[in-house]
């Protein structure tokens, strides 16, 4: 049975190129993040409900991509994301967004520390270091509410990857 594993947190933490990472060092498939195409193709400012066409799209990429031969799946972000963009931007969570949150689980989830510089991107919209504390805040809040196992992963390049491999195998 293929172990999904969530790597999540902030934006502008290295999301994406940990899920590459990991996927290439266990020879398994990654899911990435739906939101990035899907706001590049909108063609105007996202408004909250394309917060859960974001999610469904997720959720179907994650489907999609299991592959029952492989160890793991590695997930650049879950419903937790949504959630607390949800609730960062617009102050609340849709019913949809909550159920769909504390319903998804994963096998272990990676939360992604701060402590990377502000890459610039036009998609993302909190430069500011102390918003993205107060995001890793809201992100440890959630996850302990949702009673996921979780490992805060910090560190620069080659030891964020050490350093996700000993939690996914269970060594910290």
């Amino acid at each position: 049975m293929t172990r999904k594993i969530c790597i999540t947190g902030p934006e502008a933490t290295g999301k994406s190129t940990l899920a590459k990472s990991l996927a290439t060092e266990y020879d398994c498939p990654w899911v990435s993040e739906y939101a990035r195409s899907y706001l590049n193709q909108l063609g105007r400012p996202y408004i909250e409900s394309d917060l859960e066409k974001i999610l469904e799209g997720q959720l179907a990429l994650e489907e999609k991509s299991l592959a029952p031969d492989k160890p793991f799946l590695f997930v650049d972000t879950g419903p937790e994301v949504i959630w607390v963009w949800s609730q960062f931007k617009f102050g609340r969570v849709s019913p949809m967004i909550e159920k769909v949150t504390r319903s998804h689980d994963y096998h272990r989830t990676l939360l992604m520390d701060v402590d990377l510089e502000w890459s610039p991107d036009p998609l993302r919209e909190n430069p500011s270091l102390k918003d993205r504390e107060t995001l890793l805040a809201i992100y440890r809040s959630l996850l302990t509410s949702l009673g996921r196992q979780y490992g805060l992963v910090s560190g620069k390049s080659r030891e964020r990857v050490v350093n996700a491999k000993k939690f996914i195998d269970g060594r910290s």
